[in-house]
């Protein structure tokens, strides 16, 4: 037997959207992972990921002090997959040996999630952007990126293009 669209996280007007729009930030204690994540153009540009990416302090993800623990854990492993990927890919020789400090916070929370710790389909796509007008209905033209790899319209256009799927779907 089936079950109900929602045990597929499939919203009845969204489909695989989330019924809920993404966060936009993380909360304070995070602040250096959105920091992070929100200078990724430059980092990649400057062939500086690894640098900035060894100070970032251990990410302590067992904090439950949102009442959304869901929406939180989803924008924070949006966010740590990126910087997992440009750890490995963003330099000129790939590094596969990736430091516990994105290691573990981004494995435990892709456990979490049930979803693989890499950069996905659910992650890149159906997670990852905000409204322009907050007050206007969810469509492509009213959406843009939240956490990007080199910035820019064809970036934002490459990702958002799914919100007109779903939503015509």
């Amino acid at each position: 037997m089936l079950g109900s669209l929602a045990s597929y996280s499939v919203d009845p007007e969204r489909g695989f959207l989330p019924a809920l729009d993404p966060l936009v930030a993380l909360p304070h204690e995070y602040a250096a992972i959105d920091e992070l994540t929100g200078q990724m153009p430059s980092l990649l540009r400057s062939r500086r990921v690894r640098d900035s990416l060894r100070g970032l302090a251990p990410v302590d993800v067992d904090r439950d002090r949102r009442d959304d623990t869901r929406r939180q854990n989803t924008q924070l492993s949006l966010e740590l997959c990126v910087l997992t990927n440009a750890w490995v890919w963003g330099e000129p020789t790939p590094d596969l040996t990736i430091p516990a400090n994105l290691a573990v916070p981004v494995c435990t929370l892709a456990d979490r999630l049930g979803r693989r710790p890499i950069v996905s389909h659910a992650s890149m796509d159906l997670q990852n952007w905000r409204r322009v007008r907050p007050d206007e209905p969810l469509s492509p033209d009213n959406a843009e990126l939240l956490v990007g790899f080199h910035g820019g319209t064809d970036e934002t256009w490459f990702f958002t293009a799914t919100i007109g799927v779903e939503l015509a779907a």
